[in-house]
């Protein structure tokens, strides 16, 4: 008889655990093999667009057009008597409307080495004056917004590009789009250096 209940309790020990498994199991199986009611379906409402003005590099061939034609750097060459560079870069409107362009420094290092400088605006048939340096301070800062029609291009010029000693110089710009009679306007990055 003394068989009989330690048999039984071996029994007992090994089959509930075993008993409490199975069951746990088919309820968690249940859920697992069920239905699917719900499901999600992702879109995104995003999409890209080539931008509407495009910096390209301009005749005189001194400046360097960044990814997606947003930015760019014109690097021209100061010496101790006056240069002017006309065609250092293109900003071209490939959008259909008529935009307003101008240019604003942000940034600047190492200015007063360079005694005078002018940037412009142009077309070829008007301008508008944007940013000054006179003896080693940037005198103005930013300009007027100037006319950039549909499918045209506006040029930048440096003039009267003149150093007093050797070195580089950098200042960094903000050309600011415009939609005319709006408040929307993009930023594009350019940096002038002066070597």
């Amino acid at each position: 008889m003394k068989k009989d209940v330690s048999s039984l309790r071996k029994f007992r020990i090994y089959v509930w655990p075993v008993l409490a498994l199975l069951v746990l199991a088919s309820y968690s199986t249940r859920n697992v093999l069920g239905q699917t009611y719900d499901y999600m379906i992702l879109q995104s409402n995003l999409s890209t667009e080539a931008p509407g003005v495009v910096l390209q590099n301009g005749t005189d061939n001194v400046s360097l057009v960044y990814l997606n034609d947003t930015s760019a750097r014109i690097a021209v060459n100061a010496t101790l008597s006056f240069a002017t560079y006309n065609y250092t870069l293109d900003i071209v409107n490939t959008d259909a409307g008529n935009k307003n362009a101008k240019l604003e420094v942000f940034d600047s290092s190492n200015i007063n080495r360079v005694s005078n400088a002018t940037i412009i605006l142009h077309n070829n048939s008007s301008s508008s004056t944007q940013i000054t340096i006179v003896d080693g301070s940037i005198t103005q800062t930013s300009g007027e917004y100037y006319s950039l029609s549909t499918s045209s291009t506006i040029h930048v010029k440096i003039q009267d590009l003149k150093e007093s000693a050797d070195g580089n110089s950098y200042f960094h710009t903000y050309l600011r789009i415009q939609e005319p009679n709006t408040t929307t306007y993009t930023l594009y990055t350019i940096t002038f250096e002066f070597t």
